[in-house]
């Protein structure tokens, strides 16, 4: 069965580098009057943004107007810094204009249209977050396209680049896509890059990476966006892997079943946005930092016993100033923590306030529900 997966999966990049081949020879022969569009973007985040400055510096050459739609501000979330999509933020500095999507869905949303009553002839989605119905795509007379940061059709759903860092892989790329309006990520393949995963990258630097390919690829797939349709490749439905959105308590630390490779690369893949959650004497705590796991070896030469030790266990070594936090296959060194009601505190600091008993105070994993 992995054979045949194995099969079906070179035959499906035979196929694309086929197309690719095609589209490269097509637009080196052949003369062409490329026109500008006037675009509606769909956007919320820094990766948007990024996009967005792309096709801005290229305004000239691609665009004819330019309006964007987020979704609405988030008024109940507790940090500030948080309540305002950043995409509008850019707009009003920017002087561009924007609107606010429904609250939850596009169902019954009329889509705008120039100020002349003609519609806009391109959708760009990239990080919207809602689903674009039939009626919605078929707005758009030219195309409507978007930016998905994996290689298509691996890793569908809202978390490609965190699975990506979780599982290891060693290339991740862009997939600039036509809509579908069946279901998310599923459309014609227009454009992809690979793009190489660094060993021990963490989540922020890989979406960087992305954004900055995604933002070059989307403004070359809209600077001929009809090549690039008429060389487009389907997807190929027996590959499809999920990477569902990730929940708080998806960072609760199981101390007794997770080795420390898995914890570790939990924390890059996720950490920035859900920190990883232990409970230490009672109260919650954040893990803000991780060190890169010991080898047996370093175990031994720090002194870390490798037995009978519970898992969660703790160790402070003041010689290397770091807390260290037994998992079920050996110890992982703890930079930063944040106690619940706590400031962050490195690792020397947190020793000093609770004067930490070695191989006696314990981190606590918290149930899942």
């Amino acid at each position: 069965m992995a054979l045949q997966r194995l099969a079906l999966q070179r035959l499906a990049l035979q196929r694309l580098a086929l197309r690719r081949l095609a589209l490269h020879r097509y637009l080196s022969t052949t003369p062409r009057r490329l026109r500008p569009h006037d675009v509606l973007f769909f956007g919320s985040d820094h990766f948007s943004i990024r996009c967005i400055e792309e096709l801005l510096a290229r305004r000239d050459s691609l665009l004819k107007t330019i309006r964007v739609v987020t979704p609405p501000d988030n008024l109940g979330a507790k940090h500030p810094s948080q309540r305002q999509v950043p995409l509008k933020v850019f707009c009003a500095e920017r002087g561009i204009e924007s609107t606010d999507a429904p609250p939850k869905s596009l169902r019954n949303w009329s889509v705008p249209t120039l100020p002349d009553g003609r519609p806009f002839d391109v959708a760009v989605v990239v990080s919207f977050g809602y689903f674009l119905p039939r009626r919605v795509v078929q707005a758009f007379p030219t195309a409507a396209v978007n930016v998905h940061p994996s290689l298509l059709p691996k890793y569908r759903g809202a978390s490609p680049i965190q699975y990506a860092v979780l599982n290891g892989d060693d290339k991740t790329g862009v997939s600039i896509i036509e809509l579908s309006t069946d279901k998310f990520d599923a459309g014609r393949i227009l454009k992809q890059s690979v793009v190489p995963i660094p060993k021990n990258v963490y989540f922020d630097e890989l979406h960087d990476t992305l954004a900055a390919q995604g933002a070059v690829d989307l403004a070359d797939v809209l600077a001929d966006i009809e090549a690039f349709r008429q060389n487009a490749a389907d997807q190929d439905e027996s590959l499809v892997t999920k990477a569902p959105r990730f929940e708080k308590h998806d960072a609760y630390i199981q101390w007794h079943t997770q080795p420390k490779g898995l914890i570790y690369a939990l924390h890059r893949a996720i950490g920035s946005r859900i920190p990883l959650i232990t409970k230490f004497r009672g109260k919650l705590c954040q893990v803000r930092e991780l060190d890169c796991p010991l080898t047996p070896m370093q175990e031994q030469l720090l002194g870390l016993p490798s037995s009978p030790v519970p898992p969660g266990a703790l160790f402070f070594s003041k010689a290397q100033k770091t807390l260290f936090a037994r998992c079920v296959d050996g110890w992982l060194g703890v930079r930063a923590v944040r106690v619940e009601g706590k400031r962050d505190q490195d690792a020397d600091s947190f020793n000093n306030g609770y004067q930490i008993q070695n191989f006696r105070d314990c981190f606590e994993s918290l149930p899942k529900p």
